[in-house]
Order: C-alpha cells, then sequence, then structure tokens
C-alpha cells in the first residue's frame, strides 16, 4: 500500500477537519495537487486555485459523499472555517484555530 492509500483508509475515520488537515499537508507536498489546493505561507490558511477541478478530481477521491464544491463549502462553514484575504486581495481560507499546519 502506498502513501495515499493508508491516507485514504485513516481518513474514512476522521471527522471533516481531520481529514481536510490530512488532505492538505499531501496537497502541498505533490506537485500535482499543489497547483489545485496547498496551505499558504501563514501556515494558519490555504487557498483553492482551481475550485472546478479540486470538485472534479480531488473531492471523490479525498472527501467521499461530496460531490460538488458547494457541498465542500458548505462542510467548510459549518466548521468555522471561513474566506479571508490578503493584504493584496488574495483569497484564502481560514479555520480561526481549528486546522493548523503544526
Amino acid at each position: 500500500m502506498n502513501r495515499v492509500d493508508d491516507t485514504l483508509n485513516q481518513q474514512k475515520r476522521q471527522i471533516f477537519p481531520q481529514r481536510l488537515h490530512s488532505f492538505l499537508e499531501i496537497a502541498s507536498s505533490t506537485p500535482e495537487l499543489s497547483w489545485i489546493v496547498s496551505w499558504c505561507p501563514d501556515r494558519e490558511s490555504f487557498a483553492i486555485y482551481d475550485p472546478l477541478l479540486l470538485a472534479e478530481t480531488i473531492l471523490p477521491v479525498y472527501f467521499q459523499g461530496m460531490n460538488s464544491f458547494k457541498s465542500f463549502r458548505r462542510q467548510l462553514h459549518l466548521y468555522g472555517i471561513i474566506k479571508k484575504y490578503d493584504h493584496r486581495g488574495r483569497e484564502g481560507i481560514t479555520s480561526s484555530g481549528k486546522i493548523r499546519r503544526t
């Protein structure tokens, strides 16, 4: 079994914030995923660069049961994970301390 398969098996037993954190760790260090979604430099938020590709390719694999970006966004809001903007107006997602990169 490879690293991705191991992670997927663990994610089945995790709640959404834990699954999101695990996924972001993988995505940030995987070139095929990091251009779609990754941690921001502040290490307290993440950026979604391509929501359509996230919904079509990543959500079905890493977040079973979510079939649209709208569902994913709803889960983010449920856990208090909100949209924010940096000083240049670029969008990111912050977690109010619930999802942190260590």
